[in-house]
């Protein structure tokens, strides 16, 4: 397994726990998204999703903020949303009367299905938090793999 480093957004409140061991951590401003991987920060980024309200919230009240996150993520190579919830909970919404956003789930499926093909991102749904992390764990080192380590090195 080739060696790189992680980077994540400071405003990420709760980042995921990724294993420590395998990757270096940092802490960094990332214009797009909430984690990267240092030295390709404009070629792949995620944007992680906690909950279906805070889907629909990006896709109705605030989208104008939403689209042009989506704007800035097709200049990348490779862009994802990871949720950290399953289709099935995005299906099922609303599932409460407590919920904000009064939007069903088929809409706001619909709303990514056309999202993924217009802005060239990928919807990725995770049963939960555990297995987000995998996920991006796994999108990492598949990039890695396909194009290699970043040349980070700085010539002194």
């Amino acid at each position: 397994m080739m060696n790189y480093s992680i980077a994540i957004d400071t405003r990420e409140k709760i980042p995921w726990c990724l294993n420590h061991e395998l990757y270096d951590i940092y802490k960094k401003k990332l214009d797009t998204g909430d984690y990267s991987i240092i030295g390709y920060e404009e070629v792949i980024t995620i944007d992680r999703k906690k909950s279906v309200d805070e889907i629909a919230t990006n896709l109705t009240r605030d989208y104008p903020r939403f689209r042009k996150e989506l704007i800035r993520m097709t200049s990348f190579k490779e862009a994802y949303f990871i949720c950290e919830f399953s289709l099935d909970d995005l299906l099922k919404y609303p599932n409460s009367i407590n919920t904000r956003i009064r939007i069903s789930g088929k809409s706001l499926f619909k709303q990514i299905e056309t999202i993924q093909e217009k802005y060239r991102v990928k919807f990725i749904f995770a049963s939960d938090r555990f297995e987000a992390q995998k996920i991006a764990l796994d999108i990492f080192q598949n990039f890695i793999d396909k194009y290699g380590l970043p040349n980070v090195e700085t010539n002194s």
